[in-house]
């Protein structure tokens, strides 16, 4: 049986489906990586604290595997 996607659309039609699920792919993966470099800088934020008996309650405060 044939794939009917895409039958009853025109060629403009695909044109956009196709050019508006591309621009939200690259969307999406702009905006993981834009999270992945702030919550990376809190991380660090929070090692390069003054007291070192402080920067382990720090560390904890902030989602490490959302850095990876």
């Amino acid at each position: 049986m044939e794939n009917k996607m895409f039958y009853f659309a025109s060629n403009g039609r695909i044109f956009l489906m196709i050019l508006l699920r591309t621009i939200a792919a690259v969307a999406n993966g702009l905006t993981r990586l834009l999270m992945m470099i702030l919550n990376c800088g809190d991380l660090i934020d929070a090692l390069s604290t003054t007291y070192p008996e402080n920067m382990v309650k720090e560390v904890l405060k902030v989602r490490f595997f959302d850095c990876f």
